[in-house]
């Protein structure tokens, strides 16, 4: 809920024009300063996902208790960011007027420039001359050598964040991800991680972020948004750049070529250390580069690449690895490559050198798997995360259903299968590689544990004796924790062609449960096109335990509309209510004659936003556990799920008592998934078998204790087929 035009601000200072663009943390507003009659732009600190408004007082407002100081910490980093542009004075850097407080939040007020980004010039008119974007690179690196003198880093220097005045000036914005370090280089400040694809160096993908100061960062960024001008295309990812070098248009001048390269160094060491030397590079006209040595150092890289066949491919994500060095004996390069050329011309494979860049380049690179029918490249899986190395498996029966399965967390990546008019379409939401998984906090596909669902305060009594879990969400603990089994590497136990099984030992003490715990899952593709997930667990000491799938279906095939027009029918008579922290309040009520029956088939989206309805209001929509009839019985139907665009039906199956539903509330449209599609709300609907949340501070309930000697077991099936 935004601003209407000509509310007033501080007394009539500021009058609100018009809305000029919203993100998940704020709003900015076109104003007008009343007593200089002048252009401004005001931004309001406005979290979309947990804020509302009173429409008559303009006042904001929040959801629930809980999110009380989760907004408040947000609302201080915003003024704190407000603070740190305002106490900066250089003309490439966006000018803050005023910052104060008003209708139960913050804001602050800046120049308004009104030509758009660098950004919105290059998709409107495409790639820009050298001499032009020159003009513009020279400018954010006078901004970004004043805030690096200042111990300052932006990180998160793009195209985007580059604002042109009618000047042709240009001026630096969005300082939400920048940090402060004292003389040591230590950070002096805490922001949120921020990575923006393609122009991010490597080491902001580390766990924490960038920790110690280095101009070089920014350079990496910098190096990148001249790429984008002078091809007018999205520069590659680090972990491209380093597989597969750096492909430059040969219009782009030498020199610029090489400065370009020089800045997007894999290794922030053998970048330039500051902006200074950056420009020196750039202004070395007496050097003139030659063109023969940057391909000889691609080629001679990934020949000794394609030598250590043992190597796992080096990715963004692999956060422990180190990045090789370069070979320094370049004569030797030489030799080598004039030796493969030859043999290329006598084969007759190069009929023209002047290409010869590309050509080589696609030909010597590290030779990629085949891809899967989802379109994933299991090398994008390939990494080593915590000590431990990770991959993608691929599950497939003789109907031509595939599944695609990373042992990191145990998580199904893909599921396609046929729809009614016989194309293969992938209904379930997640990342087409490793990296994202691991930096991006999500629980896509992932076999949770030790405990699905939340436990009120992270709290329970066993035998007596009072067990503290980490409290990850609104107070509570959620499927296990911040480092819960969905970010850990499963140990591979054994698979064929339509089988996984996937092993993981929880220490005891492993975030507070108690217990050293052995849990497997077992994976298995059935040729009627059903998923059998079997979960399995023995203990040590007395524990609990609830193991579950949280994948994120749209059986549409299409993640960028929303499961709102899909039919669900949900075999429970009953559920157990949340209050407005999400957690179980203890009663069991029935579903009759409200939203959450689905005892026959329904469209989701009929009651999803009938917020008058205290349940649906607390949940923002589905996000509840339905007490199933079954009563264990799996060849009994639990839930149903139909879209009517593909035809494509979900039958699920199990011998839990509960099944979660969650209708994708939280995806708010910043997290980007496969095939670049973006996750916006009610993108998806998770269907999770499990017992009850909070089971273990509910004691009529169904018991989660598991006991040694005892054999936990838990099973679930996905069946997929076409209703024409």
């Amino acid at each position: 809920m935004q601003l209407q035009p000509n509310i007033l601000l501080q007394g009539g200072k500021y009058r609100i024009k018009k809305v000029l663009g919203q993100g998940g943390f704020g709003i900015t507003y076109l104003g007008i300063q009343e007593s200089l009659n002048r252009k401004v732009a005001i931004k309001e600190f406005f979290m979309k996902e947990y804020c509302g408004r009173n429409e008559v007082t303009s006042q904001i407002t929040l959801g629930t208790e809980g999110s009380h100081e989760l907004v408040e910490r947000f609302r201080q980093k915003f003024i704190k960011e407000a603070q740190i542009i305002a106490g900066l004075n250089n003309a490439h850097i966006i000018s803050i007027y005023d910052i104060f407080e008003e209708n139960g939040t913050a804001y602050y007020v800046m120049e308004y420039v009104g030509c758009g980004s660098l950004k919105d010039k290059i998709e409107n008119y495409g790639a820009i001359h050298d001499s032009e974007a020159l003009l513009y690179i020279r400018q954010i690196a006078d901004a970004l050598k004043y805030l690096h003198d200042r111990k300052i880093m932006h990180l998160d220097i793009k195209p985007s964040n580059i604002l042109l005045r009618d000047t042709n000036e240009v001026v630096l914005i969005d300082f939400g991800i920048s940090k402060r370090y004292d003389d040591t280089g230590e950070q002096t400040s805490s922001t949120p991680i921020g990575i923006s694809k393609g122009f991010a160096p490597l080491e902001q993908y580390k766990q924490g972020g960038v920790k110690t100061f280095s101009p070089a960062t920014d350079i990496y960024s910098l190096g990148a948004t001249l790429f984008y001008l002078l091809t007018g295309n999205q520069p590659p990812e680090a972990s491209d750049v380093i597989n597969n070098g750096l492909s430059l248009p040969k219009n782009i001048s030498p020199n610029i070529r090489k400065v370009i390269r020089k800045a997007m160094e894999a290794k922030h060491s053998d970048r330039p250390q500051a902006i200074s030397e950056f420009l020196a590079i750039l202004d070395d006209k007496k050097k003139h580069y030659d063109e023969s040595n940057e391909e000889t150092t691609v080629l001679n890289e990934e020949i000794k690449e394609e030598k250590q066949n043992n190597k796992q491919p080096v990715t963004q994500h692999t956060i422990k690895k180190e990045i090789k060095q370069k070979t320094k004996n370049k004569k030797i390069y030489h030799i080598g490559l004039s030796c493969i050329v030859a043999i290329l011309i006598i084969f007759g494979i190069i009929k023209g050198l002047g290409n010869r860049n590309t050509q080589v380049a696609l030909m010597y690179r590290k030779p990629t798997q085949d891809l899967t029918l989802s379109g994933l490249n299991p090398i994008d899986f390939q990494a080593e995360v915590n000590n431990a190395k990770t991959n993608l498996y691929t599950l497939k029966n003789k109907s031509g259903m595939e599944v695609c399965i990373t042992n990191f967390g145990g998580r199904i990546v893909s599921v396609m299968v046929p729809d009614k008019n016989g194309n293969m379409q992938d209904v379930v939401l997640g990342f087409d590689n490793i990296a994202d998984y691991v930096n991006i906090p999500n629980d896509f596909g992932a076999s949770i544990g030790r405990y699905a669902g939340r436990i009120n305060q992270g709290r329970f009594i066993l035998d007596e004796k009072t067990i503290q879990l980490p409290q990850n969400n609104f107070g509570h603990c959620l499927d296990g924790g911040p480092k819960g089994w969905q970010y850990q590497v499963y140990e591979v136990s054994s698979i064929d062609e339509t089988t996984l099984e996937l092993t993981h030992f929880s220490q005891d003490g492993d975030e507070g449960f108690p217990g050293n715990v052995t849990a497997k899952v077992l994976f298995k593709l059935t040729d009627n096109n059903a998923i059998d997930i079997e979960y399995s667990a023995t203990t040590d000491q007395k524990t609990i335990i609830n193991m579950t799938n949280h994948s994120y279906f749209n059986l549409s095939g299409n993640p960028s509309k929303t499961i709102t027009n899909h039919s669900l029918y949900i075999n429970a008579d009953n559920y157990t209510p949340i209050d407005d922290m999400f957690m179980t309040t203890g009663e069991i009520v029935s579903v009759r004659n409200t939203p959450m029956d689905f005892t026959t088939l329904k469209t989701i989206g009929k009651d999803i936003t009938n917020f008058n309805f205290v349940q649906l209001k607390n949940g923002i929509g589905y996000d509840h556990n339905w007490v199933l009839n079954t009563k264990g019985d799996i060849t009994q139907l639990v839930a149903k799920l139909i879209s009517p665009e593909s035809g494509i039906t979900l039958e699920v199956f199990t011998n839990e008592p509960g099944i979660q539903v969650y209708t994708g509330n939280f995806l708010d449209g910043t997290i980007i998934g496969k095939k670049d599609i973006t996750y916006n709300q009610y993108a998806s609907v998770c269907l999770e078998t499990q017992h009850y949340p909070d089971s273990p501070n509910k004691p009529k309930w169904p018991s989660v204790i598991l006991k040694p000697g005892q054999f936990y077991n838990s099973k679930c099936i996905f069946k997929f087929s076409v209703e024409k």
